[in-house]
């Protein structure tokens, strides 16, 4: 299939700068595998470093963003986090070390498990820089479990 009926760039224009997202996802202890590895693989099939290895063209790479991913264990440490199936996620970055994020990425955990009073405070503290809460699942349930999605009549 060719690319070349897609809009071809203006050549007198400095190249666009592509945008990196940083999504972080957090591995509640026995998390769904298949909802943290299919929405992960589903992004990074439409990234920029995919379709880049598919040697798609200059003009369309530059509006595609750049994914930098952050695995964070809802214990805030570097040990493995375990799934109900599948591999043991071994995280990337801690709570302490603050990493900056522009998505939270909340894969479904088994429903009756709380998070630590760590996990809680970080998300608290993210909650109203991130451009978006993605959960998956019954992440929505970890979620709504510390009261996030209410607001005040003021929308505070």
């Amino acid at each position: 299939m060719s690319l070349s009926c897609l809009p071809q760039p203006n050549p007198l224009l400095p190249p666009p700068e592509v945008k990196v997202l940083k999504f972080g996802v957090l591995l509640i202890h026995n998390y769904q595998w298949l909802d943290a590895a299919g929405f992960i693989d589903y992004l990074n099939n439409h990234s920029h470093g995919y379709l880049k290895l598919l040697n798609a063209p200059p003009h369309l790479l530059s509006t595609v963003p750049i994914l930098k991913w952050h695995y964070l264990s809802s214990t805030g440490d570097l040990q493995d986090a375990p799934s109900t199936s599948g591999p043991p996620q071994r995280p990337t970055t801690t709570f302490a070390e603050r990493p900056e994020l522009d998505y939270l990425v909340v894969p479904g955990p088994d429903p009756t498990d709380q998070l630590s009073e760590e996990c809680i405070k970080f998300v608290q503290d993210r909650l109203p820089k991130l451009k978006g809460l993605l959960t998956i699942c019954t992440g929505s349930l970890a979620i709504a479990q510390n009261r996030w999605f209410r607001r005040s009549s003021s929308g505070q």
